[in-house]
């Protein structure tokens, strides 16, 4: 005979569970590739509270393009770039993704410039460098 399961069993059993399955097979998804990208979206809703969703993209080793959704969060406090890379450091640490990624996604909004614009990816330095650090060398 089935049960219908308590709010109590579903909030403190079935969810945390779930959530540990899924990020072992995200980390399972992220060990079998070399590279990744990510894309950083936040935006604020009609009653002024913020969110963020990070999205990860990756080609498998069988040539298929993946897509999967590894945060999709309220923001704590505002949108600034500290903020945002806050939340991004806690995802890529996490899912343990910080060494993979080759690219990151964002739109042009002036907090994700704060936030990201140091960032420069190992290995990719030199696509960093601009006209004014060319010119005084």
């Amino acid at each position: 005979m089935f049960r219908v399961p308590s709010y109590r069993s579903i909030t403190s059993d079935y969810l945390p569970k779930l959530h540990q399955q899924i990020t072992k097979r995200l980390k399972h998804a992220c060990s079998s590739t070399d590279f990744l990208s990510l894309t950083f979206y936040g935006w604020t809703d009609r009653r002024m509270r913020a969110f963020y969703a990070v999205t990860m993209h990756y080609i498998d080793r069988m040539g298929q393009l993946n897509a999967h959704l590894l945060t999709f969060n309220p923001l704590s406090g505002n949108h600034t770039g500290e903020n945002s890379f806050h939340e991004y450091d806690h995802v890529s640490t996490t899912i343990s993704i910080g060494n993979k990624v080759v690219r990151l996604i964002t739109d042009n909004a002036s907090n994700n410039l704060s936030a990201f614009g140091e960032l420069v990816i190992p290995g990719f330095e030199s696509y960093f460098i601009t006209e004014d650090d060319i010119a005084e060398s």
